[in-house]
């Protein structure tokens, strides 16, 4: 790791070392053997990540604190390639049975692993603890990671394109922005981001249950929004779990505010004596949610990832998981353009890996748009429908089935 320099250059810059963008930098660096073996220069990768602070393990003081995400079965598969899996598994929640409902009907599904002769559905993950593996992975690997690095401004220029610090510039063949939504980088480069606002606000914290969770993560539909109950490791003989729950705007700000009691007492009449006891909630933040999509993913030179391409509803979990295909299929392009002898900057090699996750991403997008608006429809023929459907998948194991290969990404690969 380094500080930025005044000038330099390298083959792939990526601007953000969020998740994303660490883990393309790691999937990029497992592909130096295969080049080495077959005569071609090795990936000069930069990283340019403009915050300076390391991540932190989460600290067993403070067990209900951060933000968490769901791993699928296809985004666990990756992991393991790059030889990370080994050391997160034991620190992730497996996920055996997902219980989806809707409140105040007899609708509901179980989807479970013993029917798709699965170990999990999926793990969950501490954001905390997955950014510290990427980046001791990242300190042991032929990467050069800069921080702090304040990108200023991009300059195209075919072969080169050139990237304006605070103290410096770089220049590298393919610039990939993995920022996150709301990038200036790509607002200076006329992208735009096109936002459709839900008008709804997110509460996510982590919860202490009376008793075990057993694995299960429960989407349960309620006339205030969707809610979601993600398993998490237990800690100090602490049973966790992590909430997310949806709100219309504005009136979210109630259960900010109530007390500890109350938002416990609230969580529990919603989800019913299927999960027990809360014993105590962590601290409570809420966001606004929105499908945002960047108007442009590739040009010649610059490739667009994570939410900066677009970021999803968090109900269906999807998008993090969406990101990691894309982040396999772009790693996959490139190798095959450099073993071909050709640019990473070339439009034809960008526009291929478009096109190759174009159907999932539009599938993905669908899904995670839908799901919330289909369960927080009061129409009366909306209704008779989603009861059915939730009646159907709990009669017909192969509609369990699909419905829980979806959410796994597990079948991806067949439509690519």
């Amino acid at each position: 790791m380094s500080q930025p320099g005044s000038h330099h250059n390298c083959d792939i810059a990526i601007v953000g070392g969020g998740m994303v963008g660490s883990l393309l930098a790691l999937t990029l660096a497992a592909q130096q053997q295969r080049l080495q073996q077959a005569g071609c220069q090795p990936w000069r990768i930069t990283v340019l990540e403009r915050s300076a602070s390391s991540p932190q393990k989460p600290s067993a003081d403070a067990p209900l604190a951060g933000r968490t995400t769901a791993l699928s079965a296809s985004t666990c598969q990756h992991l393991e390639q790059l030889g990370l899996w080994g050391n997160l598994q034991a620190q992730c929640a497996a996920i055996s049975t997902i219980h989806v409902s809707e409140r105040g009907s007899c609708g509901l599904t179980h989807l479970r692993t013993a029917e798709n002769q699965l170990e999990a559905f999926g793990y969950v993950v501490e954001n905390a603890l997955l950014l510290a593996e990427l980046r001791a992975a990242i300190s042991a690997a032929a990467i050069d990671w800069r921080a702090p690095a304040q990108v200023e401004q991009m300059v195209a220029g075919g072969e080169q394109q050139r990237l304006i610090l605070g103290d410096g510039e770089i220049a590298a063949s393919l610039v990939v922005s993995a920022e996150g939504a709301n990038s200036a980088l790509l607002a200076g480069l006329g992208i735009r981001s096109e936002r459709t606002d839900y008008q709804q606000q997110a509460i996510i914290a982590n919860l202490a249950l009376a008793q075990p969770h057993n694995g299960v993560a429960y989407e349960r539909f309620d006339r205030a929004g969707p809610m979601a109950l993600l398993p998490l490791t237990s800690q100090q003989g602490v049973h966790r779990t992590a909430l997310v729950w949806t709100h219309a705007e504005g009136d979210e700000q109630r259960w900010i505010e109530a007390s500890d009691a109350e938002f416990c007492r609230e969580i529990e009449r919603l989800f019913g004596e299927r999960i027990g006891g809360v014993t105590a909630v962590g601290e409570r933040r809420a966001f606004g949610l929105a499908l945002q999509r960047s108007s442009e993913q590739v040009r010649r030179g610059l490739v667009v990832l994570g939410n900066a391409a677009h970021a999803l509803h968090p109900v269906a979990g999807q998008g993090f998981n969406l990101s990691v295909r894309d982040v396999a299929a772009l790693a996959e392009e490139l190798l095959r353009a450099r073993l071909a002898g050709d640019s990473p900057s070339e439009l034809s090699t960008l526009q291929r890996y478009q096109q190759r996750q174009q159907s999932d991403q539009q599938q993905t997008i669908l899904f995670s748009d839908l799901l919330p608006k289909l369960f927080s429809s009061r129409l009366p023929g909306v209704a008779a429908l989603r009861r059915s459907g939730l009646a159907a998948m709990d009669l017909l194991p192969p509609l369990r089935q699909r419905f829980a290969q979806f959410g796994m990404g597990s079948d991806r690969g067949a439509e690519q």
